[in-house]
């Protein structure tokens, strides 16, 4: 398990895109809150997206609700106990 910690504006979209890196065997699975750890940083309105057997974990238009500076954690974690190295993108 690894948490990242992110400053973000508030206005606009988050979209955060998760994937195992070349020969890893990783299935990467994330969640984010608030610094507290409060599941209400976002308003999720599309569902996450899985391909390549679980490999990549893509999740578009989640809508930012902290004020501008607050603190996000974006925690990843292997589901079914997988573990490896991965790639973790955030265009906000």
């Amino acid at each position: 398990e690894h948490i990242y910690a992110l400053a973000l504006p508030q206005a606009g979209t988050l979209t955060i895109k998760l994937a195992a890196a070349k020969g890893s065997t990783v299935l990467p699975d994330f969640t984010i809150t608030d610094e507290f750890g409060a599941s209400t940083a976002v308003t999720e309105t599309k569902a996450k997206a899985l391909s390549k057997g679980g490999a990549v974990v893509v999740q578009k238009g989640l809508v930012k609700n902290l004020a501008d500076g607050a603190v996000y954690l974006i925690r990843v974690t292997g589901t079914a106990g997988t573990t490896g190295r991965y790639t973790l993108s955030i265009d906000a």
